[in-house]
């Protein structure tokens, strides 16, 4: 069964969220390394966090897209446009 238009969307913003996530954690694997923080580990920890739910998402909505249509991938495309745009905005800060 092919999947829809809007729901291979959600999918691709997932897996470039996962990417996102992906280099903000071998920053911060980077800088505990190097300071050992409670505060870098916490950073770690939250980009660990938010880089499993992107790659989680990406098979769930895989998942969805058998089953449900437009309207259910539509609201979740808008989530997870917003998701990508604090993702990109850590990973900027994260790069300066």
């Amino acid at each position: 069964m092919m999947i829809g238009f809007f729901w291979a969307i959600d999918i691709v913003l997932a897996i470039v969220s996962a990417a996102i996530m992906a280099v903000v954690f071998v920053f911060y694997v980077r800088r505990y390394n190097e300071l050992k923080s409670k505060l870098t580990m916490g950073l770690l920890t939250f980009s660990g966090a938010l880089l499993l739910q992107s790659v989680i998402s990406s098979y769930i909505y895989y998942m969805f897209a058998q089953t449900y249509t437009s309207a259910v991938a539509i609201p979740i495309m808008m989530i997870m446009v917003l998701e990508l745009l604090g993702m990109l905005s850590l990973a900027y800060i994260v790069k300066q």
